[in-house]
């Protein structure tokens, strides 16, 4: 008896395949290293992944190889994500929050072969460069390659002439995809090793948590060189969403500015990033941010959230951001908080919920 149609390997490939076919002309926004703005789709993005896939295969990366980035949030990045899922390899996201003598282990450790590394990040790895043992090629994400790094190949040089790669490979769903390195704890970092099926079903279970559809533009910005960006560039694909990458500028400013020109209706990340953005409407002529008014919600990660990370007022809108566990994203637990935009300085918590269903609910009233 063949097996039923319904048992496939959960690969990322498939969700995937399903966004850039349903949703071609979705919108890619990215502030690049030189703060410029890029804009792409899901349909011509999906061209420079296929030649980024064949560009690896061109570099002598086999699957299971590991491909280091240092980089920011941004369109070539998520390209990188995109192509080592599809292929078996493995994207080691290299923290660049870390020490030197950090990094230099987990590059080591990973045993990565190739980095692709931002244009303004090459001064802070090219020191470093003689003591990674394992690395056979440079790879600058822009269109020049760097004198820094000797034998550097630029990313645009690098895909321009190659191929599209066809059909993804059929691969064991138990295969690693990504290996990201703890922050914070005594000695070396600890690598973790996320496979096709956790991340599918990660990505699954989150977004049975929350609303997110083609109608929503995403804006992370926790990084995505630290736990896969919390999985948000695996949702919001999956889903058809607009992305809008913040790339370096990261500032209040930056920041808040690209909520209201590029209309953002999610973001994630860490209180203190929302400390630094309640300010800005408040500092700003009246009419200089105007937010989508369905900008629903925020996730914050674990940590103690005061009423100043609340964003009081500033979206003039009764609906509930969603907590948030950096770690580990679908775990509820007691340090998981959830902020409320607009309630100003009353701002409740509470555990993760469907937004939109629960978005009349009243601050006071326990959402358990």
């Amino acid at each position: 008896m063949p097996h039923m149609q319904d048992d496939f390997p959960l690969l990322m490939s498939t969700l995937y395949d399903h966004a850039v076919w349903i949703h071609p002309d979705q919108e890619i926004v990215s502030v690049e290293s030189d703060r410029s703005i890029s804009r792409s789709t899901y349909g011509s993005t999906d061209v420079r992944v296929r030649k980024l896939a064949s560009a690896m295969d061109f570099l002598g990366l086999g699957i299971g190889d590991a491909v280091g980035t240092f980089a920011w949030n941004n369109q070539r990045h998520h390209e990188l994500y995109w192509a080592t899922a599809n292929t078996g390899r493995v994207c080691h996201t290299i923290n660049l929050r870390l020490f030197a003598d950090q990094i230099v282990y987990i590059v080591n450790h990973a045993e990565d072969k190739v980095i692709f590394v931002d244009p303004d990040l090459v001064p802070l790895i090219a020191p470093l460069a003689e003591k990674l043992e394992t690395v056979e090629n440079w790879v600058i994400l822009g269109d020049q390659a760097s004198d820094a790094l000797p034998g550097s190949i630029a990313y645009e040089d690098l895909i321009g002439d190659q191929p599209e790669h066809g059909q993804w490979p059929l691969l064991d769903e138990r295969s690693p995809m990504m290996l990201c390195y703890s922050s914070g704890t005594t000695g070396n970092p600890k690598g973790v090793a996320y496979t096709q099926r956790s991340t599918y079903v990660h990505t699954i279970s989150n977004l049975a948590n929350f609303a997110m559809g083609p109608t929503d533009n995403v804006l992370p910005v926790v990084p995505m060189f630290h736990a896969s960006a919390w999985g948000y560039p695996f949702e919001a694909v999956t889903q058809g969403a607009k992305l809008t990458y913040p790339g370096p500028d990261l500032s209040p400013e930056g920041i808040v500015k690209l909520f209201a020109e590029e209309k953002v209706t999610f973001s994630a990340g860490v209180p203190t990033v929302w400390l630094g953005n309640s300010a800005i409407p408040h500092r700003a002529p009246r009419d200089r941010y105007v937010f989508d008014p369905s900008f629903p919600l925020w996730w914050v990660g674990r940590a103690e959230i005061d009423d100043q990370v609340v964003l009081d007022g500033a979206w003039d809108s009764p609906d509930p951001g969603l907590g948030h566990d950096r770690d580990q994203p679908d775990r509820l637990d007691g340090d998981t908080q959830a902020t409320h935009g607009g309630l100003g300085s009353g701002g409740s918590t509470g555990p993760i919920g469907d937004s939109r269903a629960s978005r009349h609910r009243s601050p006071g009233e326990d959402r358990r």
